[in-house]
């Protein structure tokens, strides 16, 4: 586990021991309100990694187990204020973020299951809804710093099929659990051709390093920009680049191509730059890119390590690379 890992955790922890209680507070109408109840770490657990699993694993527990006539309206999620509420879903993300993909997808369909237990015992309650369009909009939202499709679509998955939310819903989940499989971490990522800016055409499967960051940009796009100053700036990112160990290629996927080609020279020259002649990769859905700019990051082989990745988490993979 990394300092910034070990920071965070260290941070959740303490929050935990400072907000043990679960106080019972009388809200309107007779209905109560109520402090999220904090899951603790059992001493037996050891080690920073099995605490984090446990935190993740356990973190609903008390929430959804808890019986009581509990406030729920516009600001009261089950008894807890929904701004409160969403502080942990924060830091419940955050936690799965820097689980083992697999296990979080664990965690997340356990997650799910809880708060179709809770709806059910109490059927009037805003548990399921509220709570889920929180963890949702964390886990899904293409500007939130935790999106994970990865995760998102063994939530999506298990929603499709529950019997807490609508047919039209189940649809819903399901064509979004659909989506968040392609292209899917430890997977090929999918080929397609494109066209550079000096008229050559190739295809992603043709570019040859140990490292591919598939870059989805825009012209006069700020992120974009951004993002490449970050990229260029970091002396790690830059040996990389200069030894052939990463290849960066930048693609466009719209139709404004004379407006792309006025703005080819804002990327480095060592960058393969190019655009998608018959935009299969926005039509098809090859890639599902819901926000410019995306970034996939490939090995080797053309298998996907980090999907939609946030730049900053990108980055620090890269300034790691060789030391893991």
């Amino acid at each position: 586990m990394n300092q910034h890992m070990r920071k965070v955790l260290t941070i959740i922890m303490l929050s935990s021991l400072l907000l043990v209680s679960c106080g019972r507070k009388s809200g309107s109408g007779g209905a109560s309100v109520r402090d999220f109840p904090q899951v603790q770490v059992p001493a037996v657990v050891g080690g920073q990694e099995e605490a984090m699993e446990y935190l993740t694993l356990h973190y609903w527990d008390a929430f959804t187990a808890g019986e009581g006539n509990w406030l729920c309206d516009s600001l009261h999620i089950a008894g807890v204020e929904a701004t409160a509420l969403e502080a942990e879903v924060g830091k419940y993300t955050t936690l799965l973020s820097m689980l083992p993909l697999e296990t979080a997808r664990k965690d997340v369909r356990a997650f799910c299951s809880r708060l179709e237990q809770a709806q059910r015992k109490d059927n009037g309650s805003n548990i399921f809804d509220g709570t889920l369009k929180m963890v949702s909009r964390y886990l899904y939202d293409p500007n939130s710093p935790v999106r994970n499709e990865d995760i998102y679509g063994a939530l999506a998955l298990s929603l499709s099929e529950s019997d807490c939310v609508g047919p039209d819903e189940r649809e819903r989940f399901a064509r979004e659990a659909e989506l968040c499989s392609r292209n899917a971490v430890g997977t090929v990522a999918a080929d397609f051709s494109f066209i550079c800016r000096d008229g050559r055409e190739m295809n992603l499967h043709s570019v040859k390093a140990p490292l591919t960051l598939l870059f989805f940009s825009n012209p006069g796009c700020p992120a974009c920009a951004e993002i490449s100053r970050t990229l260029t700036d970091d002396p790690k990112v830059n040996s990389l680049l200069g030894d052939g160990t990463l290849a960066v290629v930048s693609i466009y996927i719209d139709e404004e191509i004379d407006e792309w080609m006025a703005h080819t020279g804002d990327w480095p020259a060592q960058w393969t730059v190019g655009y998608d002649p018959a935009m299969v990769i926005r039509e098809s859905e090859l890639y599902v890119v819901r926000a410019i700019p995306s970034l996939y990051l490939l090995d080797s082989q053309k298998r996907v390590i980090m999907k939609d990745a946030v730049a900053e988490k990108l980055v620090q993979w890269l300034q790691s690379y060789g030391n893991q």
